[in-house]
């Protein structure tokens, strides 16, 4: 029980031990593949509580599935996509939002005022809703600027590397140490 410090990934369990160290992604192994972007929106992931998300796109234009898909299989999922349709679990981000945009491929997720935090900007770098009505206005009207909004979430997605997070727990570090 002597630590100096605790890295927390969900901004709402901070204490006075403890920063917030955000999800990142390893973009080593996910990156953006030469593969034809052919489903309008995607979702790759488990259903926890998102399958509600995923019958209601399916029904507006159709989505394509792939549940439960991991390694080399997600990262070309996620490269066939234009969109690809993400619901954090809680009031967390999860790593699927980082996964997304280094994929370039376009992040529809639901509004969390901490992906603000960290450089996310609907209509931007990415889709945000706020609730199902909002899903359903952003999944029929978003056929328009999808590369720009990919391209911008791509450039954004190299500030959340764990190369980056590392330099920052380094950081870190030396100010918890530099302190004592």
């Amino acid at each position: 029980h002597k630590y100096d410090l605790i890295l927390q990934a969900t901004p709402e369990y901070l204490t006075d031990k403890s920063v917030w160290f955000p999800s990142a992604f390893d973009d080593t192994l996910i990156k953006p593949l030469d593969v034809p972007k052919k489903h309008y929106i995607g979702f790759c992931g488990n259903y926890a509580n998102r399958k509600e998300y995923v019958d209601l796109v399916d029904n507006l234009v159709g989505i394509k599935r792939d549940i439960f898909v991991i390694g080399d299989a997600m990262v070309e999922a996620i490269n066939s996509y234009q969109i690809h349709l993400n619901k954090n679990i809680s009031n967390d981000l999860n790593f699927r939002s980082f996964e997304t945009i280094g994929c370039n491929t376009v992040l529809l997720t639901n509004y969390n005022i901490h992906y603000e935090q960290l450089g996310f900007q609907h209509g931007i770098n990415c889709l945000m809703y706020k609730d199902v009505s909002d899903l359903r206005d952003i999944v029929v009207s978003s056929r328009s600027d999808l590369q720009e909004i990919s391209d911008n979430g791509f450039k954004l997605s190299s500030r959340h590397t764990y190369l980056n997070r590392a330099k920052g727990i380094i950081k870190l570090y030396n100010s918890v140490a530099g302190n004592k």
